[in-house]
């Protein structure tokens, strides 16, 4: 027994024994003493690209398949490569932007680019200039990737990484865009180690570069069900939402929810994206964009000034009340429960809905039909039809 436990204890020892890599080795420690120009020099943000929206460091943008995001990347590049406002954001000059792509293919990419430019409206001169500032390399078919394994630990892929910085370098793109982050990494196995190593390798790009480098992540499918719009909402571990000093994140928005948050409805075959943008390391906190889409033409839609809590919740009130009242002169009731699963009739959640019926009978604008019944199938009657004593008038009961 000893003679196997030691046995077992070696290979143990063996298997768990890490053997750094000749370029790991620490060549010296730079204790360099801070003076007072470096002091009054040093930046607190690094090149704002787009001030408030785009700067020189990591970026993810995530969104669940089918909101479109990389053809709105495509747009987004498009409308920076000719210095022209985007989402409302100044642009202090011309963007050059390289996406590869090991997703789509360059054909359908730049298929949709032609049709960007012709449902935006851009000239043959403005293409000229987009064509001039954008690139798109297709990796598709190729084992490209940033990362790789190193004795069983995920690492940048040192390089891969020099070889493409050495290939970009004399376009001097402002921003690099990797689409999606999963095929650039080493799997999903190890989920935060592998996704701190494209961090790792994405920092290395922005030194080299002085871009803005970007992947494009996929949501969870829980974080798209409920349309969670916070850094997290990444399918996978939070290395990568950590690392990122830039988060944005797309979803649809229905109909109803579009023209409460606008005033406007969408017409036949358009489409409202909202793009959060939860984590800007570089800027002040910044306000949804919301998008309305019809084929590959794209309109910044601004919305509506922010209610207080207090107007909303009167404004909710109001529609619930006016929706109870209608049906009931026409001889339809609706229980406390009933009228809570109209929520998306009434255009707002289950929770405002059920806010608002508690609101009301407090102010006594709903009464039950029967005073004595507890049951939550007993009716809701608006004041204006109610006894004194909380019985239905027999008149219009």
């Amino acid at each position: 027994m000893s003679e196997a436990k030691a046995l077992i204890d070696g290979l143990v020892a063996n298997a768990t024994q890490y053997v750094p890599q000749a370029d790991e080795a620490l060549e010296f420690v730079d204790m360099t003493p801070i003076t007072f120009d470096e002091l009054e020099s040093s930046p607190t943000s690094p090149r704002a690209i787009v001030p408030e929206f785009l700067y020189a460091d990591v970026r993810q943008r995530i969104a669940p398949g089918g909101v479109g995001k990389t053809t709105i990347a495509l747009f987004e590049m498009m409308t920076l490569a000719l210095g022209a406002k985007l989402w409302g954001y100044n642009v202090p000059k011309p963007v050059r932007t390289v996406l590869i792509t090991k997703e789509d293919t360059r054909a359908l990419l730049v298929g949709r680019m032609r049709e960007i430019g012709r449902d935006c409206g851009f000239t043959q001169d403005e293409m000229r200039r987009v064509l001039e500032n954008v690139i798109i390399v297709d990796v598709t078919v190729q084992n490209v990737r940033l990362t790789c394994m190193e004795h069983d630990v995920p690492r940048p892929h040192l390089d891969n990484i020099t070889r493409l910085c050495a290939d970009l370098e004399p376009f001097n793109p402002d921003w690099v865009i990797f689409d999606p982050a999963v095929s650039f990494g080493v799997g999903e196995a190890r989920v935060n180690d592998a996704e701190q190593a494209i961090i790792e390798a994405m920092r290395i790009i922005v030194r080299r570069l002085d871009a803005c480098v970007e992947v494009v992540h996929h949501s969870g499918k829980a974080n798209a069900r409920d349309k969670s719009m916070d850094q997290y909402a990444g399918r996978g571990g939070s290395a990568l939402a950590d690392g990122s000093r830039m988060t944005a994140v797309m979803h649809t928005v229905e109909a109803q929810d579009w023209a409460n948050q606008t005033g406007q409805a969408l017409g036949d075959g358009e489409t409202g994206v909202v793009i959060a943008l939860p984590k800007l390391s570089y800027a002040k906190p910044q306000p949804d964009i919301l998008v309305r889409r019809y084929r590959y033409s794209f309109e910044h839609v601004k919305a509506l000034p922010a209610q207080s809590a207090e107007a909303k919740q009167k404004g909710d009130c109001e529609a619930v009340y006016a929706f109870v009242k209608a049906d009931f002169d026409k001889g339809k009731t609706y229980s406390k429960n009933a009228l809570e699963h109209c929520d998306q009739i009434l255009g707002m959640s289950r929770t405002r809905v059920r806010a608002a019926i508690a609101l009301l009978e407090n102010a006594g604008r709903f009464k039950p039909a029967s005073a004595k019944a507890r049951s939550s199938n007993n009716y809701l009657v608006p004041c204006d039809f109610a006894g004194t004593g909380g019985e239905v008038d027999e008149k219009t009961g």
